[in-house]
């Protein structure tokens, strides 16, 4: 679960904006300084989602073997589990092109990435709907969801949630990950398209 620990640091950080942009930016700063972030970056977080997002697009597609289900799985479990996983990478490709590739690139500084997403997010289509907003909350949704069911079905392949009692609590548990990581993400969304948080 190291992704999902950066999922919720990176949501967490990003949450700092609600603070206000000297705020925001202060974290983002002091990350461009960390001793090694680009090889701690490539090696942490990029190597292991590229791994997951194409272990999961193989097993999807049914050419890589998948985990024995659960006893107590629910039968929407492994389908959600995908649906939601293939809309996680489409989101995290989207950001990626949009705001970490420029980066890399040089295009974008560090100190715009405030006002890009302040625009970005804030920007309505020509029927006035906040595209990127929505489409943003509904990655978030994905992400979190795909997050948060993953780990409920690891807990109960790996002898987790044995018990009625113990699938429950696995569950509030898990609901309650995903349902944080959601409105942390989305109060974030929120407060960049508006100006003011949820």
């Amino acid at each position: 679960m190291p992704l999902g620990a950066f999922f919720a640091v990176h949501l967490w950080i990003n949450a700092r904006a609600t603070q206000g942009r000297r705020a925001y930016e202060t974290w983002v700063h002091a990350l461009q300084a960390l001793p090694g972030r680009a090889l701690m970056e490539v090696v942490f977080i990029a190597l292991p989602l590229a791994f997951h997002a194409g272990y999961g697009v193989l097993i999807a597609l049914g050419r890589a073997p998948s985990y024995p289900e659960s006893a107590h799985a629910h039968p929407w479990s492994r389908s959600m589990e995908r649906a939601t996983g293939l809309a996680a990478m489409v989101f995290v490709l989207l950001h990626l092109v949009e705001l970490r590739f420029p980066l890399i690139a040089g295009t974008l500084a560090p100190a715009d990435l405030h006002p890009e997403l302040t625009y970005d997010l804030s920007r309505t289509s020509a029927l006035g709907f906040p595209l990127f907003a929505t489409a943003y909350l509904l990655g978030l949704a994905a992400t979190s969801y795909h997050l948060a069911n993953g780990l409920s079905r690891f807990c109960s392949r790996n002898g987790l949630g044995q018990t009625p009692r113990a699938r429950r609590a696995l569950s509030i548990g898990c609901t309650v990950l995903g349902s944080a990581l959601f409105f942390s993400g989305a109060n974030t969304v929120v407060y960049f398209a508006t100006g003011a948080p949820l």
